[in-house]
């Protein structure tokens, strides 16, 4: 399979281990918010967001029914007896304390408090439990969590502030999930187009390079093909790291969550510079004068320096950025680089072993949302919820691997989480790797159009839709993979039946027709054309 001239086969290792992060954690996630506005003297308000558990006490929804009531902000952890008595008042107070939520509500109610605000990390649902509510009994006032940037926020408003808690309705749908799946499907179709690309193009590229380097590259493309092939037991080993790299996350989240930001950043680089660079070949053709490293033994040419150190600036700019509420954009265009770079370089080697991978975790994906939680404990999430949502994470660090888009309506949940729609890079990446096989398959048997590329990629678009429907009317976050496992899988398998191909789609011993196909030219040159970024 043609790889653009490069040698991937330095990079396997890189590679998979970019696949076991991605996979790791498919996260499906449910929080419970709410929305905390304080007036200031002039009458201006601001919304924040809040973390609260209704079933200890439900808020209004509108807020129109709310009552304003004064805000005070206590240089406490409300872990003792509150001595001033706070009549009425909504008591903020900090979480440095190692007493329980319901310790410190219990003071801010017995000091008349009317509500209690605890300023810490705002993970969904936070440090109030889910489940078990016995410590809360005799509770009668909110209970809510609020983000540590926000308090300095509400302290710049002044001294006299009132403020009201309420739940407003979240809207049951909002229009961004056409662009979110627009981005995955794009990105899906994408991958199998630059994984199996057109002749035409591959020609143009191949007239670009100068007759030196084309042996180098033939050879490469023949290497890498056979190395990046997946077979079954492949897969198990893969599995394994995923779940292992899964648990690791859970119990050093503060320590992981960087190196993974670390492997993204490098991974987007290697991803943005190895799918422009051949774009840049075929229209300029950059191949007379280079530079090269002696050190490295690579050559580039003066527009691929440009290019890599745009995209190093990039990425850099992001990484800078990566927490502010508009790098949302620039982390797209990054994630939808690196999954269709995992699409080009990670290949699967028969429809059995697609099968295998995607039932899997289909199954895993399943196990640790909705099983985990009845051997962990019950005040806390699932296991992939936490990794996902870096639940209880001191370092306030998000971890990267997802599509997100913000929503478009207006609602007072802006400040929350919530204001995004996520898609992670294992549910268009998984899905994905089919595509590519169905795409190479179709070109493999000399389809004159591509029946089963067009069918997988189909059958994802309609398990998103159907993604987005189980959405909005359950009202919560949904593993996608729950959907697009048995579409993708389902309508490939069921279109091969139908032609009478089953059998050597399932087997893929066109693979091998597919690498011999490739010419190789064994003779010894001094100045291979090997452009892997220098490490």
């Amino acid at each position: 399979m043609w790889t653009y001239g490069y040698r991937y086969s330095k990079c396997d290792s890189f590679n998979i281990i970019n696949l076991v992060l991605v996979l790791s954690f498919l996260p499906a996630v449910l929080c419970d918010y709410g929305a905390l506005r304080v007036q200031s003297p002039d009458n201006s308000y601001i919304e924040f967001c809040v973390g609260y558990n209704p079933n200890i006490s439900s808020l209004p929804q509108v807020v129109s029914e709310t009552t304003k009531n004064p805000l005070i902000i206590l240089d406490t952890d409300g872990c003792s007896i509150i001595r001033y008595q706070q009549s009425q008042n909504y008591v903020v107070i900090n979480c440095d304390g190692n007493c329980s939520m319901a310790e410190r509500a219990v003071n801010v109610q017995q000091a008349g408090g009317s509500a209690v605000i605890v300023v810490g990390n705002l993970t969904c649902l936070g440090a109030i439990p889910v489940n078990n509510l016995t410590e809360f009994e005799n509770i009668n006032i909110p209970v809510a969590k609020l983000e540590n940037k926000n308090l300095r926020k509400i302290q710049n408003l002044g001294v006299s502030v009132n403020a009201t808690l309420y739940a407003p309705e979240v809207p049951s749908w909002d229009s961004n999930i056409f662009l979110l799946a627009f981005l995955a499907v794009g990105t899906v179709v994408l991958g199998g187009i630059v994984a199996v690309p057109p002749g035409n193009f591959r020609r143009r590229v191949e007239g670009c390079e100068t007759d030196t380097n084309r042996p180098a590259r033939a050879a490469s493309n023949h290497n890498s093909s056979s190395l990046n092939m997946m077979n079954a037991s492949m897969v198990a080993v893969l599995l394994v790291a995923i779940v292992g790299m899964l648990l690791l996350l859970y119990y050093f989240y503060d320590i992981f969550v960087y190196v993974i930001i670390a492997v993204f950043s490098l991974a987007s680089v290697v991803a943005m510079f190895s799918l422009l660079r051949p774009l840049l070949v075929a229209v300029g053709c950059p191949g007379v004068r280079r530079l090269r490293s002696q050190r490295c033994k690579q050559s580039l040419s003066f527009s691929e320096l440009i290019l890599l150190a745009g995209c190093v600036g990039l990425t850099v700019v992001w990484v800078v950025i990566r927490n502010e509420d508009y790098a949302w954009s620039l982390q797209d265009i990054l994630g939808v680089a690196f999954c269709v770079h995992m699409l080009n370089t990670i290949r699967l080697s028969s429809y059995k072993v697609c099968a295998i991978l995607l039932c899997s975790l289909f199954v895993y994906d399943i196990f640790f949302v909705f099983i985990t939680p009845l051997f962990t404990s019950k005040d806390v999430p699932s296991i992939m919820e936490q990794v996902a949502t870096g639940y209880g994470s001191t370092s306030g660090e998000s971890l990267p691997m997802l599509l997100k888009v913000p929503r478009f309506m207006y609602s007072p949940y802006h400040s929350c989480d919530t204001r995004y729609s996520m898609l992670g890079f294992g549910d268009i990446i998984v899905p994905g790797l089919l595509v590519v096989y169905s795409k190479a398959f179709d070109k493999s048997v000399g389809n004159s159009r591509p029946v089963y590329f067009l069918v997988c990629a189909t059958a994802y678009a309609l398990g998103l839709i159907v993604t987005f429907i189980a959405l909005i009317f359950m009202a919560r976050g949904q593993p996608a993979l729950l959907y697009l496992v048995p579409a993708c899988v389902g309508s490939v398998g069921v279109t091969a039946v139908l032609r009478g191909e089953l059998q050597t789609f399932w087997s893929g011993k066109i693979k091998k027709e597919l690498i011999e196909s490739q010419p190789v030219d064994k003779s010894d040159d001094k100045e291979p054309l090997d452009r892997d970024i220098c490490r």
